[in-house]
């Protein structure tokens, strides 16, 4: 395992991570994904998670390609969706408690 694979492989996790965080957040903003800087941030990740994904394409960091991508791309995803949706429900209620 080479020094781009042990970059690669935490890069993707976090790069998918906040990807996913940040189109969440502007799907409860209710603007347009791809406008303003929650935008820009998620277009360089999703930038970040191709470049990164070529470079364990050629000696996968898990051995069937498949199960690499939905380890390292596909549940970092669904957290990151996931943890911004408890935090919004989170500030919805203490919001209407105060």
């Amino acid at each position: 395992m080479g020094f781009m694979t042990f970059l690669a492989v935490p890069g993707l996790v976090i790069a998918s991570f906040i990807l996913a965080f940040a189109i969440a957040a502007a799907w409860e903003s209710h603007t347009p994904v791809w406008s303003g800087g929650v935008g820009r941030v998620a277009l360089g990740m999703l930038f970040l998670i191709i470049c990164l994904s070529l470079i364990l394409a050629a000696p996968p960091a898990i051995s069937p390609i498949w199960l690499q991508y939905l380890l390292l791309i596909g549940v970092p995803l669904i957290a990151g969706f996931a943890a911004r949706r408890a935090i919004a429900l989170r500030w919805s209620k203490r919001s209407q408690n105060d």
